[in-house]
């Protein structure tokens, strides 16, 4: 397969993944601090920005353009790593991610990230996982999300860690929560 061809298959599931994700927890899951909380901190990184902008330059106009371009990240600073989001909702969900390293997530969102910013994937010299591994990652987390939806037990053909069969239990789910129930959501406010 071709470079391009992984990569979009790559940015696809991701999409998938991220979607799922997005449509399944309320805004207040994907944030690490509520808003009144994060504005208080917010508040406060903002006045260490502007004093300590002076140090960066002597020009007016780079200590505006640097305190501007800090503060408009700031809110980037609220939202919780899609890591953690899909950590959230498996437990949630009682979705058994046992096996898929943390890591190998990460790895896949970089690549992704690489793709989208860049336009290509570029890995690390000595990579130990090429692009394909990326993409099969990623899969293989939406179909665990997937087949605890349909509430499935038993064998399903996976490609995660090289072709084989697996086999796919239950796993109790958050308390009050019902596994593989979606969160209820709304439409805007």
């Amino acid at each position: 397969m071709c470079g391009d061809y992984r990569e979009s298959k790559l940015i696809t599931s991701m999409t998938v993944l991220e979607n799922l994700i997005d449509s399944n927890l309320t805004d207040n899951d994907t944030k690490i601090l509520p808003d009144k909380v994060f504005e208080k901190l917010r508040k406060k990184l903002s006045s260490v920005v502007k004093e300590l902008a002076p140090e960066w330059s002597d020009n007016d106009e780079e200590q505006k353009a640097y305190i501007k371009e800090l503060n408009d990240r700031f809110s980037d600073l609220k939202r919780r790593s899609l890591m953690d989001k899909i950590s959230l909702l498996a437990k949630r969900w009682g979705v058994d991610l046992s096996g898929v390293p943390e890591e190998f997530i990460k790895e896949a969102k970089r690549a992704r990230d690489q793709v989208v910013h860049r336009g290509y994937y570029q890995p690390k010299a000595g990579a130990a996982r090429d692009l394909h591994d990326h993409v099969v990652t990623v899969r293989e987390v939406v179909v665990r999300f997937i087949l605890t939806t349909l509430r499935f037990e038993g064998s399903y053909l996976s490609y995660f860690g090289g072709y084989q069969t697996r086999t796919f239990k239950k796993v109790a789910p958050a308390p009050g929560h019902i596994a593989g129930a979606p969160v209820p959501f709304t439409y805007g406010d």
